[in-house]
């Protein structure tokens, strides 16, 4: 097979080609693809350049369209800020979650007491760290708890050293412009009740919800320098949440739990470009205006 430098043999793309395909993702986000398995790679003898399978490469590019493409088969939602009164609510999808079948599951009515009085420490400190996802009859289908945390209490918590309940008033900041800020993902839930192909539809209502809080954090100056979560290995749905959410996986101090994490300025994840460079245009604006 004779093929010219630059020039794809039939059924297959540049990775330049590829990556437009795929949204404009960065070259790390497409190699990671690329160790996955998702996409083949064709490297000629004698060259240094490979060629993508068009194949592999349109069908990623749909699947990815789906997830971020609105659903007709769930009910219409809304992503909204949670308040005190959705608390309860929160505490059941978390315990459905994260508690109940495991061997050494806590009483259920304990580890809703718990939880709620740990939840609502935590909103009173800081409001905007809490949201639901609900339907037009207000019914609470998921949540999201992203919390900005000192970095000394989040490098202890995700080592293992310090559990929830140790995370205190104290520990948790407050979204304003003035310092970079390490958002720490507690939870990312979807009521377990839910089929899967429901959860997924909902769950990619949720990841659109949080990108545009991110975005507007970013127009009010608000500076996020990292995003990190930890997912039980046992729960695939919330991994799928957090690669969605772009951040990506690294080794684990702890072995039963997976660890991702994100430098957001350092990302070329689409969308948390869109937040550094929206970051960057108030900084500009505020710069020059002080």
């Amino acid at each position: 097979m004779s093929i010219r430098r630059g020039h794809p043999p039939l059924g297959y793309l540049t990775a330049t080609q590829a990556k437009k395909k795929l949204g404009g993702i960065s070259d790390g986000k497409f190699r990671s693809y690329i160790q996955e398995g998702k996409i083949a790679r064709l490297l000629p003898p004698g060259m240094k350049q490979g060629f993508y399978k068009r194949e592999d490469v349109e069908q990623l590019a749909r699947e990815l369209d789906s997830f971020w493409q609105s659903s007709t088969t769930v009910p219409r939602t809304q992503f909204q800020l949670a308040t005190p009164e959705d608390l309860p609510a929160i505490a059941a999808i978390d315990e459905k979650t994260f508690n109940a079948g495991k061997e050494d599951a806590e009483p259920k009515e304990a580890y809703l007491r718990w939880i709620e009085q740990l939840y609502l420490r935590w909103m009173t400190k800081n409001p905007q760290v809490f949201f639901v996802l609900r339907t037009s009859a207000r019914k609470v289908v998921g949540f999201a708890a992203l919390v900005p945390l000192k970095k000394e209490t989040l490098d202890r918590f995700v080592r293992g050293e310090i559990g929830m309940a140790a995370i205190a008033s104290a520990d948790i900041e407050l979204l304003e412009p003035g310092k970079p800020l390490h958002l720490y993902v507690i939870a990312l839930c979807i009521d377990p009740a839910y089929k899967a192909t429901t959860k997924e539809e909902y769950g990619a209502k949720m990841v659109r919800g949080l990108f545009t809080h991110l975005l507007e954090l970013a127009q009010r100056g608000v500076e996020i320098e990292t995003i990190t979560a930890r997912n039980e290995k046992d729960k695939p749905d919330g991994k799928r949440l957090l690669q969605k959410l772009g951040i990506p996986q690294l080794r684990s101090p702890v072995p039963d739990m997976a660890l991702f994490s994100v430098n957001v300025a350092d990302s070329g994840y689409p969308l948390l470009v869109k937040y550094s460079d929206t970051l960057a245009a108030w900084k500009q604006e505020h710069l020059t205006t002080s």
